[in-house]
């Protein structure tokens, strides 16, 4: 299921400066299966009181991968705790997703593939034991929804190309 819609939280401001400019980094070189971020190869997005919460901002940036798009939102910001507060002004890297390989490509050009989301930790235990004895790369991510609700994420990942992580999601399938 993909998330609830989320809210808007407007932090309160300490300074009445405007915020310095952001540069984005150049844009990584797409393929036609790559979906990129909307703003013309923009890899961060700075929150606005306008976005709607971040399933909105993933929404719009990913129109054509919306699921991966918000869980690749989710790994590629881990200062994000509460799934349904982000503040006016924060920065979110917007990561790159292959949706046909169901790939994200972080900036530091490491790659990952969604594996699991659950909600209980309990539920996760033995996909985390099979994932290391299976001397898989992995990383998870923890988040609440609706205050109080944990969600972990389990990606494998942060390998050096997306024919690795590849490989390492369909060895973790077939046992």
């Amino acid at each position: 299921l993909p998330p609830p819609a989320l809210q808007l939280t407007q932090e309160a401001a300490s300074s009445h400066e405007p915020a310095a400019p952001v540069t984005a980094p150049p844009p990584l070189p797409s393929s036609p299966e790559t979906v990129e971020p909307e703003a013309s190869g923009a890899r961060t997005h700075r929150v606005s009181s306008t976005d709607g919460g971040l399933l909105k901002i993933a929404a719009a940036r990913f129109p054509q991968a919306r699921e991966i798009g918000y869980d690749a939102v989710i790994l590629a910001n881990p200062q994000i705790e509460d799934e349904d507060v982000i503040y006016q002004g924060q920065m979110l890297i917007i990561p790159i997703v292959d949706k046909n390989r169901k790939v994200v490509t972080l900036p530091n050009k490491q790659h990952f593939a969604m594996y699991q989301r659950y909600y209980n930790s309990s539920q996760m235990g033995k996909d985390l034991a099979k994932i290391r004895d299976l001397q898989l790369k992995f990383t998870v991510r923890e988040t609440t929804l609706y205050g109080d609700q944990k969600v972990y994420r389990i990606f494998l990942g942060g390998y050096d190309s997306k024919e690795e992580v590849q490989k390492a999601l369909a060895l973790s399938q077939q046992r």
